[in-house]
């Protein structure tokens, strides 16, 4: 049947059961439910786009900003390390520095970027007595033979028996230790100034400039304020 309400410009067709219309049966009206699915529809929508704004702002706005500045901070893992003159280290809390520039490489032909930190690294400590300096040779573990052979290697190479104290040779799983220290890859070295605790102070990777000289020197200077 058909029904009109007051001045509304619609007749809807109420459907209901025959059996129930003179005893309180329910009327149904196609267009209100279809109304209501619609205004349900665009409240869903709503509230998804609402989700994922917030999910956004969560990674990559400022929440995302201030863990990354304090809980994803750079750390030097604790590693056991060998030096050339077979004195065994627990680092970071063996270096002998209060701050400790450490030059990592990952292959032989990379010591090549170490020798240009040599010079600067001699300087640093003169001028700044609380500072010492290591060239840290890394690979990935391996058996007993092969770390004889590797450490051999090193000896061999090392013409300076000064600098047998100071190279100390880390036998680890590379990854997680790239990772602890945010060492995107080893296709250069990485060279760090960390304290006793770990903390990475400054970081730079590849040989030596004139710019990563200065900033050195500007990190060390700050230290002392």
């Amino acid at each position: 049947m058909d029904l009109q309400f007051g001045n509304l410009p619609f007749i809807f067709r109420a459907q209901c059961c025959p059996q129930l219309l003179g005893c309180g049966g329910l009327l149904r009206f196609p267009i209100f439910d279809s109304m209501t699915n619609k205004r349900l529809r665009a409240t869903s929508i709503c509230c998804l786009f609402a989700v994922l704004v917030a999910a956004w702002f969560i990674r990559s706005g400022p929440f995302a900003a201030a863990q990354a500045a304090g809980e994803d901070q750079a750390k030097f893992p604790v590693v056991d390390a060998t030096s050339l003159n077979k004195d065994h280290l627990v680092l970071p809390e063996n270096f002998g520095g209060e701050q400790n520039l450490v030059m990592i490489s990952f292959a032989r032909e990379q010591q090549l970027q170490v020798d240009t930190w040599l010079p600067a690294a001699r300087k640093m400590e003169q001028q700044h007595p609380e500072t010492r300096y290591y060239e840290l040779p890394t690979t990935a573990k391996e058996n007993l033979f092969y770390r004889w052979w590797f450490n051999s290697a090193l000896r061999s190479n090392n013409t300076d028996p000064a600098l047998e104290g100071r190279i100390l040779t880390l036998y680890l799983s590379k990854g997680s230790f790239l990772r602890a220290l945010h060492i995107p890859n080893e296709k250069q070295i990485a060279v760090l100034l960390v304290d006793r605790s770990g903390n990475v102070l400054w970081q730079t990777e590849g040989p030596l400039t004139p710019e990563k000289n200065q900033q050195l020197l500007s990190a060390l200077t700050a230290l002392k304020k």
